[in-house]
Parts: C-alpha cells; sequence; structure tokens
C-alpha cells in the first residue's frame, strides 16, 4: 500500500476514475483510452518530474529502460485518442503543457509551484482541463459551456490541494516554504476552502439546472462536495498522512463509486 501511495498509482487511478465520471455525468459515450492516458500521465509527472526541469544529471539519474516504456506506451495512447482532436482540445493540451513544465521548471528564478497562490492554483488548473474541460469537448459540448463547468472543477482540486498544505504546515514552517495555511493560518484556510467548494458546488448545480450534467451526475458531486467540507473541518496539523493520501485524494473517485450506487 505504502509503494501505491508513494509513487502515485493510487493518484493516477482516482484521477483516471473521476474523468470517466465527467462523461457519465453528461450521459457521453466513455472514451476509455483518454482516461488511461490521464491516469498514465498523471503518474509520470508526479514521478518522474525531475525530467521536466531538464537538468543534464537528473537526466542521466532519471532515464531508465522503463521510463522509455512509459514513454512509448504514453505515446501510443496519446496519438490513438486525441490526432482527430479539434482546435480548442489541442490548445487545452498545450495549456496544460505549459503550466505542467512551469511548475516544475524555474522561468527567470521562479516556477508556479514557489509561490503560496501559484502552487494549487495551478494543480486544480491542470487537472481541471485533463479531467473535465477535454471530455467536455469531446462530447460536444460548446467551449463556453465546457470552461463554465470545468471551473467547477478546478475550484474543487484545488481545494483537495490546499487541503494538502494544511497538513504539511509544520514541515513547511520548518523548511521555510509559504503555503496559504503557513501564511494565513489554518482556521482562515478552511474558510476559503469552503468558499471554493461552495462556488463548485454552486457552478454544478447551474450545470444541472441548464441540463448538462444529469441527475445522477450533480447528486453525486452534492455527496463528494459534502465529504469535502467534512475533509475540510476535520483537516489539521496533527493527521496522519494516509488521511491526506489515502482519504483527500480518494474524494476524487467518489463522484463515480456513488454514481453507479445510485444506478443500482
Amino acid at each position: 500500500m505504502k509503494t501505491i501511495l508513494n509513487q502515485y498509482y493510487y493518484l493516477a487511478l482516482v484521477t483516471a476514475l473521476i474523468t470517466i465520471f465527467t462523461y457519465l455525468s453528461i450521459a457521453a459515450e466513455i472514451n476509455y483510452l483518454y482516461a488511461l492516458l490521464v491516469g498514465i500521465v498523471t503518474h509520470m509527472t508526479y514521478n518522474f518530474h525531475p525530467l521536466m526541469q531538464f537538468s543534464l544529471p537528473e537526466l542521466n539519474k532519471k532515464i531508465r529502460i522503463r521510463y522509455i516504456f512509459y514513454v512509448i506506451g504514453l505515446l501510443i495512447i496519446g496519438f490513438i485518442t486525441i490526432y482527430n482532436a479539434s482546435f480548442y482540445i489541442w490548445v487545452a493540451l498545450f495549456i496544460v503543457c505549459v503550466l505542467s513544465l512551469a511548475y516544475f521548471k524555474k522561468v527567470f528564478g521562479f516556477s508556479l509551484r514557489d509561490h503560496y497562490l501559484t502552487k494549487p492554483l495551478t494543480i486544480g488548473l491542470v487537472f481541471g482541463i485533463c479531467t473535465a474541460l477535454i471530455p467536455y469537448l469531446q462530447s460536444g459540448y460548446l467551449i463556453m459551456e465546457s470552461l463554465g463547468l470545468t471551473l467547477g472543477r478546478i475550484f474543487f482540486v484545488t481545494v483537495l490541494a490546499i487541503i494538502f498544505d494544511i497538513g504539511d504546515v509544520n514541515q513547511d514552517q520548518l523548511e521555510k516554504t509559504t503555503t496559504i495555511p503557513e501564511r494565513f493560518g489554518v482556521l482562515k484556510t478552511k474558510i476559503l476552502c469552503s468558499s471554493l467548494l461552495g462556488a463548485a458546488g454552486i457552478i454544478e448545480s447551474i450545470g444541472a439546472w441548464n441540463f448538462l450534467i444529469d441527475l445522477e451526475g450533480i447528486v453525486a458531486l452534492c455527496f463528494s462536495y459534502f465529504v469535502t467540507f467534512m475533509a475540510i473541518l476535520f483537516s489539521n496539523t496533527k493527521r496522519k498522512s494516509w488521511f491526506f493520501t489515502l482519504f483527500v485524494d480518494g474524494i476524487m473517485a467518489l463522484p463515480l463509486v456513488i454514481f453507479y450506487l445510485i444506478k443500482l
């Protein structure tokens, strides 16, 4: 279990599952290859991010035969999945690549993960584009409809990223790393997270009101947001690491689980 969590297999799985949920929530055909692609990219990004810094010493250390197989598999699945993608999808993928590189690679002495605001927001943007915007566009939704619904996903994932920072406050203080909880305190951070989560719920509800999200989808999202709210309330600096890596990350898979339970 430790290997599954620490090497981000679990995160890759829940990311793929919430991507599948996106298709189901709008009664669209599921693109399983794309969901698999999202999972693989998530796993590779978190495990092999030194490669994205283009450091020759790091490249020498990190390139191994199994990484080459990862890249080959990723390229094959990616080509099959998006070779005939629309212009907007290609733009979305380009933005994801730029944000991901800027998150790890310092440009002019600064990377997006260096700032307490851009760090969680970048995570929210990348996950939102990959797990929501692109599936919506693939399913035929208009660009403005897709962007509107994706904003809810961005807020949701940003909240999960900030919750993680709550658990790391003590370590961040020792390392003199500034995060939202470290700078503003846990209480104000929880208020911020609750506000963002409420905004996500409102956005998704508007989508359901306009028949962009099915009834089962909005119910699954509302229940998941309630669980997320409880995670906000119970998160603190003394929680065990599994609370964040297993439970908080696992919330991303919850909409799909609830969706299937409703369908039973």
